[in-house]
This record gives C-alpha cells, structure tokens and sequence, in this order.
C-alpha cells in the first residue's frame, strides 16, 4: 500500500491528509458549510494544497444532478463532511444520497 509522506505542518491531520492524497476528488457533504467548520476548512487547504477538486454541498438542498454536474472523471472520490454527533441524521442522508449518486454515475456509463 502507498504511504503517503505527511508535511510536518500538517501532521496533526495525517488520515485527511493521506485520504486526499489517493483520491482524484473530495466531495464534501456538511450543513455548516458557511461558515466552513474548522475541520471542513483543513480538507479545502489540503485539496487546494494538492490542487485537488473539491466542493461542498449542503445537504439541505443538494440533489443529485448536482454533484453529477460538478464531479470530473475520476477514479477514487473521498467523501468527507460532518459526523453524525455535530449533525444528527446526516450518516442516514448520506448513505442514501451516495446510492442515488452512484446509480446515476453508473446509469450513465
């Protein structure tokens, strides 16, 4: 397995780090996208570090043909957001929200 090489300045994040690293995008699904949370504004300096697309969406209003529309051809996606504890009920969302977006991913192959 690649082990990604974590700059210093960013060791107190090593995992966000390395999932950046491996993917060819970030998506990120978080309610508190503004004001961005401190943890959400890590991934966006380490996607734009690693000129990394990225891009966050709300789940309040989010749909499916808009992350369709944004993402670009790739191969691996890290998904990062909010945790169940800082948002109630956005595991569920998401789980359900990612198999709406993989099936049209996949209907459009």
């Amino acid at each position: 397995m690649h082990q990604a090489i974590v700059p210093k300045e960013f060791s107190n994040d090593p995992t966000t780090w390395r999932n950046i690293e491996i993917a060819d995008a970030t998506l990120i699904l978080a309610d508190n996208v503004h004001p961005i949370a401190m943890r959400m504004r890590i991934t966006v300096e380490f996607c734009e570090r690693m000129n990394k697309p990225h891009a966050a969406f709300n789940p309040a209003s989010v749909t499916v043909q808009d992350v369709v529309g944004w993402l670009p051809m790739i191969a691996v996606l890290n998904i990062a957001g909010n945790r169940e504890l800082k948002s109630p009920g956005i595991e569920q969302w998401t789980e359900r929200f990612l198999c709406g977006l993989f099936a049209q991913l996949r209907a459009k192959e």
